[in-house]
């Protein structure tokens, strides 16, 4: 029972160990590189959004609160839908 319980502290201790190099290194990352993995269908298609976000107008307004910019997401929703010939 006792090699357990050490097993579990030993666990609890690497899972937090991990937690906290993502939230310090990695919790603010918000480049599309890291967020088109998930989301995306397919490379090639990833890609052609990213070229279509580079090519957007680069005149994005940072949110605001209490006269202060603060981090906001915000979601676009993309759909691809397959052309029938």
């Amino acid at each position: 029972m006792f090699e357990f319980l050490v097993y579990l502290a030993q666990s609890a201790i690497c899972l937090a160990t991990l937690y906290l190099i993502y939230k310090v290194a990695m919790s603010y990352e918000t480049l599309h590189s890291f967020n088109r993995v998930l989301a995306s269908p397919d490379k090639i298609l990833a890609d052609a959004v990213e070229q279509t976000f580079k090519s957007a107008p680069q005149e994005w307004a940072a949110g605001e609160e209490n006269g202060q910019k603060v981090r906001e997401k915000y979601i676009v929703p993309i759909v691809f839908t397959p052309v029938s010939k």
